[in-house]
């Protein structure tokens, strides 16, 4: 590696390929699911009830906290465009992703001037969602 942690040499063609919006998008539901998964494992008797609903360009997660009722509390929206990902929920969450192969040749997701790795996307997204706003 080279002072600035870039390789010495890359096939940036083949990572650039595999940094595809699409194929990102798919990576980033499964994580959702992982977390959602997650949480319901970590707090079993948190009466908070999680669904993921969707189709092939966009999916949503939803939390029911009122186990007597069917009225969703709060969800965030993630949709796949040709060009971007936008997230978007009833905390106050929006913002989008734009998919960059950095200098170091690492396909992040880039919200504003950040470069994020796909589980600070993740968070930024759904963390009011899962712990509340004062989390």
């Amino acid at each position: 590696m080279a002072n600035n942690d870039a390789p010495i040499t890359l096939d940036w063609i083949h990572e650039r390929a595999k940094c595809s919006l699409p194929v990102v998008f798919k990576e980033l539901e499964q994580g959702v699911r992982d977390d959602v998964e997650a949480i319901q494992k970590l707090f079993p008797e948190d009466p908070a009830r999680y669904a993921i609903t969707g189709g092939r360009n966009r999916f949503t997660v939803s939390v029911v906290r009122d186990p007597m009722s069917s009225l969703i509390s709060d969800q965030v929206g993630f949709e796949l465009s040709k060009d971007r990902i936008t997230i978007h929920g009833t905390n106050d969450v929006t913002f989008t992703a734009e998919l960059t192969l950095n200098r170091d040749g690492r396909c992040k997701l880039r919200v504003g001037e950040d470069e994020l790795e796909q589980w600070q996307v993740r968070r930024r997204a759904l963390e009011k969602l899962i712990f509340g706003p004062n989390g």
